[in-house]
C-alpha cells in the first residue's frame, strides 16, 4: 500500500513532461500563428502554420490522455485497496464471537449496507 504512490509517481513523470512540454509548443505555435497571420497570409504560409499548431494541440490531447489512463488506473487500485482493509477490519472485529474462529463471508455481508448509507 506505501509503495503504491511511488510506482504511479514514477508511471505518470514522463507523460507529465510529456504534456508540458507539449502545452508550451501549443502555446508557441498559436502565438506565432496568430501574431503573424497579415504577414503568413501574404506569403501563403497560413495553412502550414494552422497544422503546426493542430498537430501540436493532438501531441497534447494524446498526452493528456494517457496521463488519464494512469490516474484511473491509480484511482481504482486506490480504491480496491481501501475495499479490502475494511473487509479486513470487518473480518478481524468479528473474530471470537461466541468463541470461533471469523468466517471471512461474514466481512462481506455489511457492504452493500454501508455503500447505501455513504
Amino acid at each position: 500500500m506505501l509503495v503504491l504512490p511511488v510506482v504511479f509517481y514514477h508511471l505518470g513523470k514522463p507523460h507529465g513532461a510529456e504534456i508540458t512540454k507539449a502545452k508550451s509548443d501549443l502555446r508557441i505555435a498559436l502565438l506565432d500563428w496568430l501574431q503573424g497571420h497579415a504577414e503568413l497570409q501574404i506569403f501563403g504560409a497560413a495553412e502550414r502554420y494552422r497544422q503546426h499548431a493542430v498537430h501540436a494541440e493532438k501531441r497534447l490531447l494524446n498526452a493528456q490522455r494517457q496521463m488519464a489512463g494512469i490516474t484511473g488506473l491509480a484511482n481504482g487500485v486506490l480504491l480496491a485497496a481501501n475495499g479490502l482493509t475494511l473487509v479486513l477490519m470487518l473480518w478481524l472485529a468479528a473474530d471470537g464471537i461466541g468463541g470461533e474462529l471469523p468466517n471471512p463471508y461474514v466481512a462481506w455481508s455489511p457492504l452493500p449496507r454501508w455503500q447505501v448509507l455513504s
